[in-house]
């Protein structure tokens, strides 16, 4: 039996910052084993896996199979960034509001 994949409390959130700024957004949280959302920005894509800052840091610690997945995506020379909030975005994609 699987069980639903939820999204952190701030997923909606950091999607709707991507949209802002003329981003394309693919949100992949539903694929098992899959990082939350892959981004188009300028001619290139990055990987994101979102945590929640509300959450206590030993909830915001990646799972094995988001471990898994980075360091496929990273020995395969394709950054993978894990971020918290917005403006950390905007930071990795090159991005202003």
């Amino acid at each position: 039996m699987t069980r639903a994949r939820r999204t952190d409390g701030n997923h909606a959130l950091i999607v709707r910052g991507a949209l802002d700024v003329g981003a394309a957004v693919l949100d992949m949280h539903t694929i098992p084993g899959g990082l939350d959302i892959l981004v188009g920005f300028r001619s290139r894509l990055y990987l994101i896996e979102v945590k929640n800052p509300g959450r206590p840091k030993s909830a915001r610690a990646l799972t094995a199979a988001e471990r898994g997945t980075i360091d496929r995506f990273r020995l395969a020379g394709c950054p993978v960034h894990v971020i918290e909030t917005v403006e950390q975005l905007w930071k990795v994609i090159g991005a202003t509001e």
